[in-house]
């Protein structure tokens, strides 16, 4: 049968064994075993080097021997067909192909698997994948290979940090064996709205397959206010061309600024500083870290760098603010810092000493309060739920520390005031957090464990939200959520779902709008014809649905497309009655 052209299959087997099985290991037969969802091999299937290639084995939709008539099947008798369904086409898009480059087609197409039995050559060329193998043909492949930002008329950092006005250039490379790509243009989306694009779309020249080319001569200009937060923006940049590119979307990533927030770890070793540190991350802000065990008290030149500082004693008992470390907090606040500080054992410590009442507005009062409910203050900027109803905090549960034991009491002194009281503690005029402000500076006061309080429930007051609402108190703009975004939406052909597939009288398709503008759903029979058709206008972002109606069409293959601005999304469906 090879000899006269025939390209075969044979399934691997199911055994969990590294043996060979036959027909699938003569010659002129292709072996296949089978993946999983997570693109690895699938427990039940045979493995070893005689595997020439794999296809997805597990919950592949099949006929079985029940009223309903098609159920979801495991098996390499589920893979082999995939693999044989891939070769097929090939062989249909050009009949001339013989069986050995139809095979070395589908080989070069195969996707990387994330599986050790892989890098050893044990899952043949990988796993097989019917997109690479039909997208080069009718789509060019223009992949954002580098990018650049020009500043030379702010800080000539390479970045676009607050208050400059910078180009940016990106290169494309066209995949070779894709289609050449012409009339090459990109438009520019940010993460953050507030930054302004002045310049776009970018022109490119044409990008033959296997060439790269640039947007030097017609660059993106992006405007980034003197106002913005230090953060990480993204930037979505969408690739237009002729033939369309099969990935038009790609995000990039870039710091602008410098953090504002210094995080100083004086836990004397323990593993406190994630808390804090998540809590940032949470709003998205951007900090440096310092830790006291390693390099000793952070100096006075180093604190005054940062707006504002976030420093924590954790579990210590001793040496919880040494005297230089006093000073020079002392010296930090004096010209105009922020300190959010927070230990349960330093009220205690400094009780007497003056750097207590002078800096931290606090007197100590007991040095175990025994509680963990802490029930904040109304309309308060810290612990206020709303003008007439406070937030409660608990220091234990879930997602904290588990390592409140001695969290000290402590009233305010010099005008600072109470944020929150322990609950059910007899002395109300004892607090767990007070904060103070005056013309020179702001200090917030946690005589408890910050890093204890929980996280997970979501009737208390949360870490993220207490370091929000500080750094906001302090004057810190905190980034929006959106400018965060840092993985790429999916927003590829194959990613258009259509759902059940196959299906018998109506099919939801959905995908999101990878930009804003008109959105046209098409539907194809084999021979070409447009069955269905529907426009509508969508936004960046939208999760965009039709619905296709199986009543209306006959049993059969069908090809399901999304035309868009930024490109056409494809995806094949089968009406089955």
């Amino acid at each position: 049968a090879w000899d006269y052209g025939a390209v075969l299959f044979g399934s691997a087997g199911n055994e969990y064994v590294r043996e060979q099985r036959y027909p699938a290991c003569y010659n002129g037969v292709e072996n296949v075993a089978a993946s999983n969802q997570s693109d690895v091999k699938a427990d039940f299937s045979c493995w070893g080097p005689w595997v020439d290639i794999t296809a997805p084995g597990v919950g592949i939709l099949s006929t079985v021997l029940r009223p309903d008539k098609y159920g979801p099947m495991d098996g390499t008798s589920m893979s082999c067909p995939l693999a044989t369904g891939v070769a097929a086409w090939v062989k249909s898009w050009d009949p001339t192909k013989t069986n050995q480059e139809v095979l070395d087609i589908m080989h070069a197409a195969c996707d990387t698997m994330p599986d050790s039995l892989f890098r050893i050559g044990e899952l043949g060329a990988g796993r097989v994948s019917m997109a690479n193998v039909v997208l080069p043909r009718y789509y060019c492949d223009l992949k954002l290979d580098s990018w650049r930002f020009n500043d030379q008329s702010g800080n000539s950092n390479g970045r676009p940090d607050p208050g400059e006005t910078v180009s940016l250039i990106v290169t494309y490379r066209n995949t070779a064996g894709w289609q050449n790509a012409t009339s090459v243009t990109a438009t520019l989306a940010c993460s953050d709205t507030n930054v302004q694009i002045v310049r776009a779309p970018a022109g490119f020249p044409d990008i033959p397959a296997g060439s790269s080319g640039d947007c030097s001569a017609d660059s993106f200009v992006v405007t980034v206010p003197a106002s913005l937060p230090p953060q990480d923006l993204g930037f979505w940049v969408t690739a237009h061309a002729t033939p369309e590119p099969a990935y038009p979307l790609t995000l990039f990533t870039v710091r602008c600024g410098e953090p504002r927030v210094l995080i100083v770890d004086d836990d004397a070793g323990s593993d406190f500083q994630k808390y804090y540190t998540g809590a940032c991350d949470s709003n998205f802000v951007l900090y440096d870290t310092f830790s006291v065990q390693a390099s000793g008290s952070p100096s006075s030149d180093t604190l005054k760098h940062y707006p504002v500082v976030v420093w924590f004693t954790g579990n210590a008992t001793t040496n919880t603010l040494t005297a230089t470390d006093r000073t020079n907090l002392g010296s930090y606040l004096d010209n105009g810092g922020n300190l959010f500080i927070a230990g349960q054992n330093i009220a205690q410590e400094l009780s007497g000493d003056a750097f207590l009442t002078d800096y931290l507005h606090s007197s100590f009062v007991d040095d175990s309060t025994g509680k963990i409910y802490m029930i904040g203050v109304p309309d308060d900027p810290i612990t206020g739920k709303s003008p007439t109803a406070a937030d409660t905090m608990t220091l234990g549960g879930a997602g904290g520390a588990n390592n409140s034991r001695s969290a000290d009491g402590i009233r305010p002194v010099g005008g600072a005031v109470g944020c929150a009281t322990y609950k059910d503690y007899a002395d109300t005029t004892v607090k767990s957090v007070i904060r103070y402000a005056d013309s020179t500076y702001k200090v917030v006061f946690f005589s408890c464990a910050f890093e204890a309080i929980d996280h997970s429930v979501t009737r208390y007051l949360q870490k993220w939200t207490l370091m929000q609402r500080i750094l906001t108190w302090f004057g810190e703009g905190i980034p929006p959520a959106v400018a965060q975004q840092t993985r790429e939406p999916e927003l590829r052909p194959y990613a258009l779902k259509v759902s059940p597939n196959p299906f018998r009288r109506q099919a939801l398709v959905e995908f999101t709008a990878p930009v804003s503008g008109k959105v046209e759903f098409r539907t194809f029979s084999t021979d070409g014809r447009m069955v269905a058709h529907e426009t509508r206008t969508a936004t960046m972002g939208e999760h965009v649905s039709f619905k296709l109606e199986g009543t209306k069409l006959a049993n059969g293959t069908y090809l399901v497309q999304v035309k868009t601005p930024a490109g056409v999304y494809a995806q094949k469906t089968a009406v089955l009655k």
